[in-house]
């Protein structure tokens, strides 16, 4: 295991009721944004320690979605019924 950087976990904020921790990588892997990644999260000295895996592998999970909070039908109903 080689030592990157170090970086500070943040907060992304892509829907109003929606929050996810974010963590920048080094510009020195530009090149795989928007690459599918398999996290996972174990013990390295005492410490919990995540692993990302990039590409295809053996893993079946689908990516991670948000519980939709969202009424679908409360929202669309004002607008089927605008004359």
């Amino acid at each position: 295991m080689q030592y990157l950087t170090k970086t500070k976990v943040g907060k992304a904020h892509p829907k109003a009721d929606t929050i996810y921790p974010s963590a920048r990588l080094t510009r020195q892997f530009i090149n795989i944004i928007d690459e599918t990644a398999n996290h996972y999260k174990t013990q390295h000295e005492g410490q919990d320690t995540l692993m990302i895996v990039l590409g295809k592998n053996k893993s079946t999970s689908k990516v991670a979605q948000p519980n939709c909070t969202t009424d679908v039908k409360k929202n669309l109903s004002p607008l089927n019924h605008k004359s």
